[in-house]
């Protein structure tokens, strides 16, 4: 996987051959289809090395039955925040992997692997939200979805920036719009007043400045 990962990066995913990886490591075929069907099985493999722990967390933070929705929704954010800065050479490279066009194929699948391991969780705290009268939406589902596929493009948008941030000191300003659009669309999605999920612009500008 550490090895796919490397080419994954240097020459792109569809570029890179199943014989390029075995060659590397000096392995026969046989040693990779023991372990893995298909190059897109380690693109899956790689996927759910990112995203497992995550996905647990999640998952706990949606069933704790102490905490009412908006208080989960900022336990979701920050600890996914503390976890991407405790790995950040691992979503370095992650934000490598979404700059340019030689691995959109990549960028494919983890978005919508991500979608489906993260929706379910999210899905709960939306719905308990509307029970509890704080969340205003007529579909949590689709809701969520729609959160998480913008969150996504715009997350990828300040990581990609972020690469260059000491080149460029007008990408900080470009990086706080981003930022405070986030915020703004996430609580007029769910009918939320202004301000209320200012956790997100901090958990951002923390990050960056870290």
């Amino acid at each position: 996987m550490e090895k796919a990962h490397s080419f994954f990066s240097e020459k792109g995913y569809e570029i890179t051959s199943i014989n390029d990886i075995i060659s590397s490591l000096g392995i026969s075929k046989g040693a990779f289809y023991h372990y893995f069907k298909s190059k897109d099985d380690v693109l899956d493999a790689i996927i759910m090395d990112y995203v497992v722990e995550v996905v647990e967390m999640l998952n706990h933070i949606a069933n704790a039955p102490s905490l009412n929705a908006l208080d989960k929704y900022w336990k979701m954010f920050t600890e996914t925040q503390v976890m991407r800065k405790q790995n950040s050479k691992r979503f370095l490279f992650l934000a490598k992997m979404f700059q340019g066009e030689k691995n959109l194929l990549f960028q494919y699948r983890y978005t919508e692997k991500i979608l489906e391991l993260t929706k379910p969780p999210f899905i709960l705290v939306l719905n308990q939200g509307v029970k509890e009268g704080l969340f205003r939406i007529n579909d949590p589902e689709e809701t969520a979805e729609l959160i998480m596929r913008i969150g996504n493009i715009y997350r990828t948008k300040i990581a990609v920036y972020a690469l260059n941030i000491n080149d460029n000191p007008n990408i900080r300003l470009k990086i706080k719009n981003i930022i405070e659009f986030m915020q703004d669309m996430v609580e007029r999605v769910l009918g939320l007043s202004s301000g209320k999920l200012d956790f997100i612009s901090r958990g951002f500008e923390n990050g960056i400045r870290s």
